[in-house]
């Protein structure tokens, strides 16, 4: 006997009955109206619209495009000078790799070492009255050697303090920020 989720025969039985719970065509037909309607309606808020943020180091930053790149999008041009470099690291000292900013649109870190690296999202590193690294209690991101990289990101959300990147062994990052 096959199991009752799948056994056709009941719907089969129901259906001939009228007693089914699938809906028919025509309720199928004025759900999808009430759906198409309620996009209508979201595409028509003032913040329903495509938008997409670029920065750029040319003076003047275009400000505003509209319908670019497609119609009904918005592109917002604004001037960021990076900043960012290389930083060597030896095994197990941790290194300032990016301060605070709260300005901060996105960037890139990128492990170009042999060692694999722990980002630290904070400053305060050592537990509270001794000298030993916390092994919890801080945000920590674990990158791979040779290309690990991580893009300042949490969810949806872009990190704005403070990077401390600790090596496992020799290694280097490259840092990008905007």
């Amino acid at each position: 006997m096959a199991h009752p989720l799948l056994d056709r025969r009941d719907m089969t039985a129901q259906r001939e009955l009228g007693r089914t719970s699938a809906p028919g065509p025509v309720e199928s037909h004025v759900d999808l109206s009430e759906t198409n309607a309620l996009l209508r309606r979201l595409v028509g808020q003032e913040r329903a619209r495509i938008e997409q943020l670029c920065v750029t180091d040319r003076e003047p930053a275009q400000g505003d495009m509209n319908n670019f790149p497609a119609p009904g999008a918005r592109r917002l041009i604004v001037k960021r000078t990076g900043s960012g470099g290389s930083f060597a690291l030896t095994a197990a000292a941790p290194v300032e790799v990016v301060r605070g900013n709260e300005a901060r649109l996105g960037g890139q870190i990128v492990v170009s070492g042999a060692g694999a690296v722990v980002l630290y999202l904070g400053a305060d590193l050592l537990t509270p009255g001794g000298g030993t690294p916390l092994s919890e209690g801080v945000a920590q991101i674990w990158l791979n050697a040779n290309g690990g990289s991580w893009d300042f990101r949490l969810g949806d959300l872009t990190w704005c303090g403070r990077v401390v990147a600790v090596a496992q062994a020799a290694s280097s990052v490259t840092v990008a920020e905007v």
